[in-house]
């Protein structure tokens, strides 16, 4: 099951690339490739809950062929599914100025970025992150594509630096041997030092990635000059990419995570605010990408906030979100002018209640509002501000998708056939969470309940060098969440 995820998009490039003298040929060919990921992704997705291990992984396949373990993480399961779907619509929908090549390249992109979250070995999918900014840049092309890829390398290189750094503690907390699992480094107890440093890694290098708040700059400049396929590719698909990157490498760094919490919550829900008023503020305009970037990136925020909140609930909501939230903002920027699709997709995406992405909005808010008692500080205020974001991001999604319904260009419908079962799916989700919920959970509790054994354990036990956490090593962390409430509260 894993290894088609990744083959079938190098079968149809391959393909594709041999009946470049047939251009519909070619394109049929690449359409057929990407959603026959989709539809592996969502065999995936129903098999997923009966085959995980303690950690949350997908333990269904490895490849000793490759040297590599191959499985999906759970925190990335979402995030394979996003890319998957966003990859068809983009590929589905007619051309703008780019042709075959574009879709090409998205394939390989598919290919590369589904490769990449099948992998569980850290150095391996540090070097696979590489690739994705250099097969953005000639999609994007010019100034803005350079300046976007320029953008993506500096954020996989300081992910590629945190990898090393918990890898080579890792290397000291074995004895001598090398470990680049991710389920092997998350059991890695960090020292105060190396913890820091990994986690300012992981942290800038997941806000350049996701293209966070004040570091959106580049998406906006490269969203304003691509066309509609290329913005929702961006948008939907290599955005969310920072999403699962800090989704996966967080939890590494517990600790600092905690500790940073409180000041990560403020300047999300600032930024968000931020980014909101300006979507707002460009919306009425006759272009409408230049508004749903900024709108966007209000999005991967609201998803980072509740990575952020370091609960349950909150990490649930970032990985339905994944899928959401780059379904809707992508179908927002391929929708057509004067469409019913245009209200579809900007209803989908503001986030009304009893749809998917509404859902995630509210756990989102009841993730912060249970961290909140605890660590951050005047958590009703920083609530305050993420709901009035979220209000901003509504109104001018609204007023976008009402400037494009008055459009002179009515434009191609393209879109009729995928958009009544991604409703129906979105409505389900929204209406009935558990079937998802369960799956994510078995991924988000290993995860959360590691995340506070290890600090318990630092604060019980303070190490000056990296070593393996033991679960059963300190009698009061067997239930580490009073402990690590406490002194998150500041009580001694």
């Amino acid at each position: 099951m894993l290894i088609p995820v990744f083959v079938v998009p190098l079968v149809g490039l391959v393909l594709a690339l041999l009946t470049r003298s047939r251009p519909g040929l070619a394109k049929r060919i690449a359409r057929v490739a990407a959603w026959v990921v989709v539809a592996l992704v969502v065999l995936l997705l129903r098999d997923y809950a009966g085959a995980v291990d303690a950690s949350g992984s997908y333990v269904a396949y490895t490849s000793e062929l490759l040297g590599i373990a191959l499985g999906v993480d759970g925190l990335s399961l979402a995030g394979l599914a996003a890319t998957s779907l966003v990859c068809a619509m983009v590929i589905t929908a007619p051309n703008d100025r780019a042709g075959l090549n574009f879709d090409l390249g998205v394939l390989g992109i598919l290919a590369t970025v589904g490769l990449q979250l099948c992998v569980r070995d850290g150095l391996a999918w540090a070097v696979l992150a590489h690739l994705v900014p250099w097969l953005v840049w000639p999609i994007v092309g010019g100034i803005a594509g350079r300046r976007l890829a320029t953008c993506l390398s500096i954020g996989t290189v300081l992910l590629s630096l945190a990898i090393f750094v918990v890898s080579l503690e890792g290397f000291n907390a074995r004895g001598g041997a090398f470990e680049f699992g991710f389920s092997g480094l998350a059991e890695i107890a960090l020292p105060a030092a190396s913890g820091s440093l990994a986690f300012a890694c992981t942290i800038l290098g997941g806000w350049c990635l996701a293209g966070l708040w004040p570091l959106d700059r580049w998406y906006a400049a490269g969203l304003a000059r691509a066309d509609r396929r290329q913005s929702a590719l961006i948008s939907g698909c290599i955005r969310m990419l920072g999403v699962v990157a800090l989704l996966r490498l967080l939890p590494w760094t517990p600790t600092a995570l905690l500790q940073w919490t409180p000041h990560l919550g403020w300047l999300l829900a600032g930024g968000m605010l931020v980014v909101g008023a300006r979507g707002l503020a460009t919306a009425d305009r006759s272009d409408p990408r230049a508004s749903l970037a900024h709108l966007s990136s209000l999005a991967t925020g609201l998803l980072v906030f509740g990575l952020a909140t370091v609960t349950v609930h909150g990490m649930i909501a970032a990985m339905l979100g994944l899928c959401g939230y780059a379904w809707a903002i992508a179908g927002s920027h391929l929708a057509r002018p004067r469409s019913a699709h245009v209200v579809v997709f900007a209803v989908a995406a503001a986030g009304v209640p009893g749809i998917a992405v509404g859902t995630v909005s509210f756990l989102i808010l009841l993730g912060a509002v249970q961290f909140g008692a605890t660590a951050i500080p005047a958590v009703s205020v920083v609530v305050a501000i993420t709901l009035i974001s979220l209000a901003l991001g509504a109104l001018g999604w609204a007023r976008s998708c009402y400037r494009q319904l008055r459009a002179d260009s009515a434009g191609p419908v393209h879109s009729r056939w995928y958009l009544l079962p991604a409703v129906l799916v979105s409505l389900w989700l929204g209406w009935w969470p558990q079937w998802a919920a369960v799956r994510l959970a078995q991924s988000a509790h290993p995860t959360v309940n590691n995340m506070y054994l290890h600090v318990c354990q630092q604060l019980e036990q303070p190490v000056t060098r990296a070593r393996r956490l033991e679960p059963e090593a300190v009698e009061s962390c067997k239930n580490p969440y009073p402990r690590v409430q406490a002194w998150a509260r500041g009580e001694p």
